[in-house]
């Protein structure tokens, strides 16, 4: 799909009102990091498949290595505070025509897969002791 009609899918989406909470950026950095997601383990297998639990944990980590500390702050600007936002990003995205899925794929996969906040702070402050 060409850029162009990736934005137009976005902009029907956004008119469309069943996720005014999110961004159209959130959509934009969902398909960027299924992009990242897909070249790191394309050398594993040719067509790669990606269940709702671990592309959750992709974009978890792409967002880290995009934003590091800000991470979680700047996803939730977009309107993503917990793993299901992706489900509705990739299932508006299904529905548009924009990413496929399986027989076996449905949109409760991304239901509580983790604590994004949680997920998003943890790493930087596993080690943080602000009394040393």
């Amino acid at each position: 799909m060409n850029e162009q009609s990736f934005d137009e899918a976005i902009y029907r989406i956004v008119r469309n009102g069943n996720n005014k909470h999110l961004n159209p950026l959130a959509f934009y950095f969902l398909r960027d990091a299924l992009d990242a997601a897909t070249l790191k383990y394309k050398k594993d297998c040719e067509n790669r498949h990606f269940t709702g639990k671990e592309l959750s944990e992709a974009i978890a980590e792409y967002a880290l290595e995009s934003f590091g500390h800000l991470a979680y702050h700047t996803l939730s600007r977009w309107g993503i505070t917990k793993t299901e936002d992706f489900g509705l990003i990739v299932y508006a995205l299904i529905n548009e025509g924009v990413f496929g899925k399986s027989a076996e794929d449905k949109q409760s996969d991304f239901d509580n897969v983790f604590d994004l906040k949680e997920k998003l702070f943890s790493p930087m402050f596993k080690n943080f002791n602000p009394l040393t």
